[in-house]
Formats: C-alpha cells, sequence, structure tokens
C-alpha cells in the first residue's frame, strides 16, 4: 500500500501527472519493483487473474497488434506501456483489503489533492509548476504541478467524492476545482454529488421508516445549523474567488458552440469515421490520423474520449471488450454500494464518465488513481459471492509446474517476483535507451549525403512507415518522387495536401515544385509537363472546396471565409496557364 500511495504521490507532485514517456517508464519501473519486493518479502499479494486482468491483457495486445499497422509506431509502444502500467496498479490495489488498510490508502489519495490544492494557490511552492496561481497573475486557471487545469480538476473532484472528513478541506479542495475553470469537471461533479446526497436520504429514510414502522417523512430531520453555515461560507468563498479569479470565471460561464464544446461533437464525429475506414482494426496511434477527415482546423486533434482513443489505437474489439467490462462493472458496483463501496462508486462514476469526454487516463495519476479504485472495490478472495469479479482463472504457479513438484514453493516464491524484476529492469531500459535511438534520423542524413536519390527515397519511406506524422519527411519524399517519375509522382503530392489541408504555404510550395518540375521537362517530355502545368493550375480552386463547410463547421471556423488562394498562388496559376499555352 506504501509502495502505491508513493508512486501514485511522486506522479502528480514531481511527474506533471505522468504525461509524458520518459515519466511512464520511471513510474511503470517503479511498479514493477515493488510488486518484484512484495512477492519476495512474502506479503499477500494475489496470484489469481480476473476478467479485470483479461480486460488488460486485451487492451495490452490490441496495442502490440496496432504496430502492424502503424500511424506512429511509438505510440504503439507507448499505449501498452501505459495500460501495462494501469495493470499493475490495479493488482497491488487488489491487495488492500479491510477497512484500516482502504483508509489508510484514502489518506494518501486526500494528502495527494490536499498538496496540489495548495501548490495551486501558491505557484512559488511548486517548483515544477507550468500554471499560474493567486500569486502570480491573478486572472489564470489553476492548475498546479500537474500543468493541465482540467486534469487537475478531475483529480480533485474524485477526492471530494471520497469525502474527506474535516470541512476545511473540503472547502479548499472544492475552491481550487472551481478556480480550474474545468466545466466538464464541476457540472459532473455536482451531479453525481447532488444524486449521492438524494440516494442516502432515501436510504436514510426508508431506514428509520422500517425500524419505528411509521412512513418515512415524517421523520426528516430539521436543517443542520452547522451545515447551513458551512454551505453560505463555501458558496460566499466561491463567489469571492470567481470574481477576483477573472479566467476560471469567464471559462466556466463559456458555453457557446464556437468554444470547445462544439469541437468535441466533431471530434467524435470524426473518430467514428476514422473507425469506419480503416474497418476498425488496431493502429499504433491511429488517432493521429484526424487530419485526413477533418473539415475545419482543429486546435487540437486529441480525441477527448477514451472510447473513441480506444476505437482508434486497440480497435473495435477493444473498444467493445472495455464497453461490456464497464457495464458489468457499474452493475457490480451498484449492487455493492453500501458504506465505503458507496463513496468509492460515486467517485469512479465520476472518472469514468468524464474520461468520454474531456481528460482521460493520458494522465496516468487519473488512471492510477481509477483502478487504485477499482482494485480496493474487489475482493480477491471471496467465495461466497460468484459475480464476474469473483471468479479466477484456475491459472496458478501450481498447476502450471505441477510436473515439477520438488521445485514448486521455490517457484512459487521467486518466479512472479523475476517476471517483475525482468520487466522493472526493461522499462528502466527502454527509458535510458529510447532517448538514444537517433539512428533512423542518422541514416536519413547519411542518405541524402551520399547523392543517391532511389537509396534516399526508401530510407524515408521507411521511416514514414513508422511515424507518419512527419510532415518534412513527407514533403522530401514528394519533391524525390516528383523529380524521378514526373506526373506519376503526383499522388505523393495528394498526399502531403491531404495532411495539410489548411496550411497555405503547403499549397504554395506543392504548386511552385510541380510548376518547377513541368519547366524542365518541357522540352523532353512535353505530355508529362502538359499533366504538371494542368495540376499546378487548378490547385487554387480546392481551397474553395475546402472552405465550404456546413453551418455548425463555419460556426467554429469563422476564417472559413477568408481561406482563399494567395497572391503567391494566383501568380503561379496565371504562369502555368501561360506556359501551357505556349507548349501547345
Amino acid at each position: 500500500m506504501r509502495s502505491l500511495a508513493f508512486i501514485l504521490m511522486a506522479g502528480i507532485i514531481f511527474a506533471h501527472g505522468v504525461f509524458f514517456l520518459e515519466q511512464w517508464l520511471l513510474i511503470g519501473a517503479g511498479l514493477a519493483f515493488f510488486q518484484c519486493w512484495g512477492v519476495f518479502k512474502l506479503k499477500d499479494i494475489p496470484r489469481s487473474l480476473s476478467l479485470t486482468d483479461g480486460l488488460f491483457f486485451t487492451l495490452i495486445s490490441c496495442s502490440l497488434l496496432g504496430l502492424l499497422h502503424p500511424v506512429k509506431s511509438s505510440e504503439g509502444w507507448m499505449d501498452a506501456l501505459r495500460w501495462f502500467t494501469l495493470w499493475m496498479s490495479y493488482r497491488q490495489a487488489r491487495g488492500i483489503q479491510g477497512e484500516e488498510n482502504q483508509q489508510r490508502m484514502f489518506n494518501w489519495i486526500q494528502a495527494a489533492g490536499i498538496m496540489l490544492a495548495v501548490l495551486a494557490w501558491l505557484p512559488q511552492l511548486s517548483l515544477w509548476a507550468k500554471g499560474s496561481g493567486l500569486f502570480t497573475v491573478g486572472i489564470e486557471r489553476l492548475s498546479s504541478s500537474v500543468g493541465y487545469p482540467n486534469a487537475l480538476g478531475v483529480y480533485l473532484a474524485a477526492v471530494i467524492l471520497l469525502s474527506p472528513r474535516l470541512r476545511i478541506i473540503q472547502v479548499l479542495l472544492f475552491l481550487t476545482l472551481l478556480n480550474t475553470g474545468s466545466r466538464a469537471s464541476l457540472v459532473l461533479f455536482l451531479l453525481i454529488m447532488t444524486g449521492r446526497e438524494i440516494v442516502k436520504r432515501r436510504r436514510s429514510q426508508q431506514l428509520r421508516g422500517s425500524f419505528i414502522g411509521i412512513e418515512s417523512k415524517s421523520l426528516v430531520k430539521k436543517p443542520n445549523r452547522e451545515k447551513l453555515l458551512f454551505g453560505v461560507i463555501l458558496i460566499s468563498a466561491s463567489l469571492l474567488s470567481l470574481i477576483y479569479m477573472k479566467g476560471p470565471s469567464q471559462h466556466l460561464l463559456d458555453w457557446g458552440i464556437r468554444n470547445s464544446l462544439g469541437e468535441r461533437l466533431l471530434y467524435f464525429q470524426d473518430g467514428i469515421k476514422l473507425a469506419w475506414l480503416y474497418r476498425g482494426i488496431p493502429q499504433a496511434g491511429g488517432w493521429f490520423t484526424f487530419p485526413l477527415v477533418q473539415h475545419i482546423p482543429y486546435w487540437t486533434t486529441d480525441p477527448h474520449s477514451l472510447l473513441i482513443r480506444v476505437l482508434l489505437d486497440q480497435g473495435i474489439y477493444g473498444m467493445l471488450i472495455l464497453s461490456l467490462w464497464a457495464i458489468l462493472m457499474m452493475k457490480r458496483l451498484i449492487q455493492n454500494s453500501k458504506g465505503r463501496q458507496f463513496y468509492i462508486f460515486s467517485a469512479l462514476l465520476f472518472l469514468m464518465l468524464h474520461a468520454l469526454m474531456d481528460t482521460d487516463f493520458l494522465f496516468g495519476t487519473l488512471g492510477i488513481l481509477f483502478w487504485i479504485l477499482i482494485g480496493m472495490s474487489v475482493p480477491y478472495e471471496n467465495k461466497k459471492h460468484k459475480n464476474f469479479n469473483a471468479i479466477h482463472f484456475k491459472l496458478t504457479s501450481k498447476r502450471i509446474i505441477k510436473f515439477m513438484p520438488e521445485y514448486h514453493n521455490a517457484l512459487k516464491k521467486f518466479l512472479p517476483g523475476a517476471i517483475y524484476l525482468f520487466l522493472g529492469l526493461l522499462l528502466l531500459g527502454a527509458g535510458i535507451y529510447l532517448p538514444r535511438t537517433g539512428s533512423l534520423k542518422a541514416a536519413e542524413q547519411e542518405a541524402k549525403n551520399t547523392g543517391d536519390k532511389q537509396y534516399t527515397l526508401s530510407v524515408l519511406k521507411k521511416s514514414l512507415h513508422n511515424d507518419q506524422i512527419q510532415f518534412s519527411v513527407r514533403r522530401e519524399i514528394a519533391r524525390l518522387e516528383l523529380e524521378l517519375q514526373g506526373a506519376d509522382a503526383l499522388g505523393a503530392m495528394e498526399n502531403v495536401l491531404a495532411w495539410e489541408k489548411f496550411n497555405i504555404r503547403t499549397y504554395e510550395w506543392a504548386q511552385g515544385l510541380v510548376l518547377e518540375e513541368a519547366e524542365k521537362r518541357r522540352k523532353t517530355n512535353p505530355r508529362e509537363a502538359d499533366i504538371l502545368y494542368q495540376w499546378s493550375k487548378e490547385l487554387p480552386s480546392r481551397l474553395i472546396k475546402v472552405s465550404s463547410v456546413n453551418r455548425l463547421e463555419r460556426m467554429l471556423w469563422p476564417g472559413a471565409a477568408n481561406f482563399q488562394p494567395s497572391e503567391m498562388m494566383r501568380f503561379l496559376k496565371s504562369t502555368a496557364e501561360e506556359r501551357q499555352l505556349t507548349l501547345r
């Protein structure tokens, strides 16, 4: 438990919420080493597998299968690493059983939230903070050491839903949540908190009515003066903070269709289009292909939805299995939502719903928090309740190695520990090796220096196959193919424009390069020169088609009417027309 709490605290305070690759590698290695230590120390670590473990193995496998159809190969490895790290968090959390141990874990989760809240308001104490706080600008959204206001808001809301005992802590966490300016976090939190209080009151009324034998409505307590006073103080403090912190208040009140709310509707729509385009197969970094289907220039190509991300990266099977697991898990949690489990359920419901529409588990601390709560809500040695999480696969070391009975006890102790030790060393090695992986870049430069265009082209294509979002490499491939193949290489130019359809400079570059190649082939191959002139002449008209969007998209892209050919493009067009006429 302490090791898991340490990982959570370190990820929140020192690692910006565990977002970047190096941070995931270090956190994953740390979890693997702690798991190894626990096995060697013969701690009570569950070794049986549940269907939740099966979910993780499926998602990890789909992430690796995506490497067969990569958009960005490193993202496939990154996805597998994320799910593996979250799986280890879940495995450790399953060992946290009993009221006392769970309360200690809650205290650690709450302590991390308090530290985040304090650092948000006092950025001078947060040496790693990227956001702004009260004593610097005074109008920015709070982000603390996480560096992203929405991620901070999600964590704080989840902590409040776990019901800290002290009122002052609740006030601090809520005021910080309010001043992150996170609309989805605040609205979801208020809805779930309100629903939870209604359920609690109804349960309380039914319980009193069943004991006394009278109608429960007559047993409603009078309003508690302490609670009323707490409510007045909380509302007053919230209003004062929003008046002073204008940035969060403006963001909270901005619900127009032109903000990110409208764009997210397009994210979901385009995400489904991409899944249909690629037939739902897993793709490493599949969500990076948004430029191929988008109709307006997004400010980001992140899908802002865990379900859409899984659909694009792990494929249709990964999404269906995750959806089925979520339905079964919610059903189980609702059935057992009593006592502490009731608060865990509300926090899990909040984290799950928020991941569907905004910040997902790319921020590792949010994912670790989610799977800690899942692990603590799943008893691993419960023979009385035969639900889907209590049904364990009969895969134990005793059955696997029963042909070696004399070594059974030793292998039962050391085999799992050795596996975790190997995985930890592997992650540490990756953390050391990956920053130095410049072999392919060096090969590209060496190929260019040789002057062999065919060899250079093959090296560049290999690089682009592993990372399709390299715009400069894609352009260089198009340029080389145009020199070598002439009009037959216009498909490579079309590919460049498909990925950069909203960049006027890209259109100018492509038009000028094709026109230049047409001039080179004017005497040696007039037929190809004519095709190249025609392509260069017709290119400006495509901008009109790109700017022809529907009403919703025009609201989200006010500059659509101004997306017109530049003066340079008009000049190149007229030049192509003149040279084409003289060619004939």
